[in-house]
């Protein structure tokens, strides 16, 4: 039986999808060119958005719609929406808006354009001085694809210094023994030297994925909550099965509730084929009925890991950032961090495993590398006897020295919501980070029971930290334009599918659900989120172009962290994830490059009205 809610939620779609088709019929839509669009954004932008060149060689055919009854104000393609082909219609003028605005850098400029503008709670959008091409969400003009200014101008905080070489950077705790002693304590984990990183935005984690199966030889040990059995997830579980069948060690992880309930048929194929696959169900549990396993990571070899945000899913394997997909990362660790993924690996499935036989070959291949491990140990590239040597030179404090967590269910072992209470707490300038959405309010009665939890004391720093001498905060989340996540994407892409076969209802039905949808779950991120920032000045938040899905901190411009941890009651204290943090240069230049093109895609959590 539907709830009442939900009912009533489905009739006003449907009427109001019947309603448009009707109009629709009643009258024709208006329809420009290219040259008449150029025209409009010309006079309208104040010359912001120009005509990119070759844009008539791309897009001379199409030919623009509107509906002035709808809002937010957007121009639409006749044809089916194509992200790439109308982002790239036209460009941005940075510098003359940076001028405009008076700003020093993109981040302050839009944040000084938005706080002129009402923002309209029911609708989850700013006031629009003019109409947005369809693919630009909620921007007033083209995503910024590529930095062709320097990185600053995009971000202030993102000097051109090596942080950890500058003076503010003198004995910084980051850096300090018992600092890192006392997280191995907290966490049971300990840092690894020498790791080589990569991070994998969007769609090259996939790339990456793919390649790594490739190049196995000896085992891959795999873990995900979800898998689905669409064109890109099928194509990497036959590359899964070829190996296993040439004779590598094969194993996969995953979550039984969405096994049962939404990927049944993917995973049976798995185990059909031959790979061994561990379902593990601590939400079937009635003493860890609300402990999801979230994890995902794929291990070679026992040398390599990639690990992150990314479940295997065409909406991830195929996402580039700006095409209404996930926005999302993972990361790619050479090193002897990868040991210790194989050894976490190995304990879960010896706890889980129900065959005495698959425990037996756990504990067997635990052995195995535990004694790879001493091995790195008496090498010089693990454990606490070699952290003064590594974090007291400059020469070698910021070269991959990694420290993987892999939490299990309750957070019982190798906790990760630790690693980034102590960074956030001896941050000294900076943090930014990006996680998609903020859910717990230590304000609310609901969470009465939970304010000794990890995750309220990771709020309270959030909120208490709020003079101007305590570190910026900067975080990207999700607004209307991510809305719900996978099921927005699922909407919007159903939507381009109707459009395709000329299915008016059809269209007008899933475009008309997909906004209900989006700005419920928009309206719900944005309450927590500006409770945030009205508790502490230090802290902003920004709602990026596309659904982001990842989960990263960048600390004080010197620690990375890449992971499956959101900021939330679930990843804090009950889930199983995954995380890396990393003391690299080459991984904080590469996470800021992707952080500055983030801010430079998002809206500021800003409005004239204040809402």
């Amino acid at each position: 039986m539907i709830p009442l809610r939900s009912a009533l939620l489905v009739s006003v779609v449907l009427a109001s999808a019947f309603a448009g088709q009707a109009q629709a019929g009643g009258r024709r839509a208006p329809r420009i060119d290219l040259n008449e669009l150029a025209r409009y954004y010309a006079e309208q932008s104040g010359g912001l958005v120009p005509l990119a060149p070759g844009a008539h060689g791309r897009g001379g055919h199409l030919r623009f719609t509107w509906d002035e009854r709808k809002r937010p104000k957007r121009i639409r393609t006749v044809q089916p929406l194509d992200y790439h082909l109308n982002q790239g219609l036209f460009g941005f003028d940075e510098e003359r808006f940076l001028r405009a605005e008076g700003a020093a850098d993109l981040v302050d400029a839009h944040w000084s354009w938005y706080s002129r503008k009402d923002f309209n709670l029911s609708t989850q959008h700013h006031d629009q001085d003019y109409y947005y091409l369809e693919g630009w969400e909620h921007l007033f003009h083209p995503p910024v694809k590529e930095m062709t200014l320097p990185k600053e101008r995009y971000f202030k905080e993102f000097t051109p210094e090596v942080p950890h070489l500058a003076n503010w950077a003198d004995g910084h705790e980051y850096f300090s023994p018992e600092f890192q002693k006392n997280i191995d304590r907290l966490t049971g984990t300990q840092l690894t030297y020498g790791n080589r990183l990569t991070m994998l935005p969007n769609s090259q984690a996939y790339a990456a994925k793919m390649d790594l199966v490739k190049r196995a030889r000896r085992s891959l040990y795999v873990g995900v909550m979800f898998w689905a059995c669409d064109a890109t997830s099928s194509a990497l579980r036959d590359e899964l099965v070829k190996k296993m069948r040439e004779g590598v060690e094969v194993r996969l992880v995953t979550e039984r509730f969405y096994r049962e309930f939404l990927g049944r048929r993917c995973i049976d194929r798995i185990e059909q084929l031959g790979i061994p696959v561990l379902v593990i169900g601590d939400s079937f549990n009635s003493e860890t009925s609300t402990s999801a396993y979230h994890q995902k990571f794929w291990i070679r070899d026992g040398e390599e890991v990639i690990l992150g945000g990314m479940n295997i899913l065409d909406y991830e394997n195929e996402a580039s950032g700006f095409n209404g997909m996930n926005r999302d990362t993972d990361v790619r660790v050479v090193g002897p961090s990868a040991k210790d993924a194989q050894a976490s690996f190995m304990r879960m499935w010896k706890r889980y495993s129900t065959a005495q036989a698959q425990r037996d070959w756990a504990d067997e291949r635990l052995r195995e590398t535990e004694a790879e491990q001493a091995a790195e140990a008496a090498r010089g590239v693990r454990g606490q006897a070699n952290y003064a040597t590594w974090l007291g030179s400059p020469e070698t404090r910021m070269n991959g020295i990694c420290r993987t967590n892999f939490q299990g269910t309750m957070a019982r072992v190798e906790p990760i919501a630790p690693v980034v209470e102590e960074h956030l707490r001896a941050a000294r300038k900076l943090t930014v980070f990006s996680t998609p959405d903020i859910t717990f309010s230590l304000d609310d009665p609901a969470n009465a029971e939970h304010l000794d939890s990890r995750i309220a004391r990771i709020m309270r720093l959030l909120t208490e930290r709020n003079s101007s001498t305590d570190p910026v905060l900067r975080m990207l989340t999700n607004g209307e334009a991510g809305g719900a996540g996978e099921v927005s994407i699922w909407m919007q892409y159903r939507t381009m599918e109707a459009q395709q076969h000329g299915s008016a209802f059809a269209e007008q039905f899933m475009r008309q659900w997909k906004t209900v949808v989006s700005r419920r779950a928009a309206a719900g991120n944005r309450k927590h989120s500006t409770e945030v920032m009205h508790q502490n000045p230090q802290f902003r938040a920004y709602t990026h172009m596309n659904y982001v899905h990842e989960k990263v901190f960048l600390f004080d411009r010197i620690a990375s962290f890449i992971s499956s941890w959101n900021l939330d009651l679930n990843s804090a204290d009950i889930n199983h994830e995954v995380s890396v943090t990393c003391l690299d240069e080459s991984l904080r230049q590469q996470l800021e490059h992707e952080l500055a093109l983030d801010l430079a895609n998002a809206v500021p959590m800003v409005s004239r009205n204040g809402k």
